[in-house]
């Protein structure tokens, strides 16, 4: 029988691994979705996860209680937090990881500097045989429905498209000793403006205010 306990180290977290980031529908390809899957993290902002990239002030968890800045972002060992209220600095494909380690309790201590979640992307290396893929998402607006304020001012509904490809392909060098291994992520985003504006009426663009309430 599987133990019910890991007894090597107390640190508390789960590691979610290559299958299951390819294998999980991920909206917008934001590998940060899948850390609100692990007890302790929230969001509430679920909108904010379905970018490509976690910018702004959301697309960060809320870890034990602790505020979206408190996590530490790593990829391959290497810091990947920016200076400015700590944002994710660079968020790889799904393709090129190879796992994603989410710590959220008693870190060890070359990685416990934060309160909340360490978050740890290990990107794929390449091997003996040359392996690659290549992968497009296709979105318009065809199956959208229009926006509320548009039906009330008889607006048509805004075209969309976006456009997610690229690939990755690894493979040796020098076989059994040394490898490559890159990726490349592209997205194209097509939407013309959609914003509904009241023009004054008929009356005072003929120079007749006597409708307004206020002196001119």
């Amino acid at each position: 029988e599987s133990q019910v306990l890991q007894t090597e180290s107390a640190i508390v977290g789960e590691v979610i691994s290559g299958t299951t980031l390819t294998a999980l529908p991920l909206n917008g390809r934001n590998t940060g979705q899948l850390v609100l899957l692990l007890t302790g993290a929230i969001t509430p902002n679920p909108s904010s996860f379905v970018g490509a990239r976690n910018t702004g002030s959301g697309g960060r968890p809320f870890v034990n209680g602790n505020r979206e800045q408190t996590n530490n972002y790593t990829i391959d060992g290497v810091d990947m937090n920016e200076t400015i209220d700590n944002l994710v600095a660079y968020q790889p494909s799904p393709d090129a990881l190879a796992e994603i380690s989410v710590e959220t309790n008693n870190y060890s201590a070359d990685t416990g500097n934060v309160a909340g979640a360490v978050i740890s992307s290990v990107i794929k290396s390449g091997g003996n045989q040359f392996r690659g893929n290549a992968f497009e998402f296709y979105r318009n607006s065809s199956m959208d429905a229009n926006s509320w304020s548009n039906n009330r001012s008889s607006a048509a509904k805004p075209e969309r498209r976006l456009d997610t490809f690229g690939g990755t392909f690894g493979g040796p060098l020098v076989k059994n000793k040394l490898f490559f291994f890159g990726d490349y992520q592209g997205s194209r985003f097509s939407a013309p403006g959609f914003e509904a504006i009241s023009v004054a009426p008929e009356t005072w663009r003929s120079g007749d205010l006597s409708s307004l309430t206020t002196t001119i």
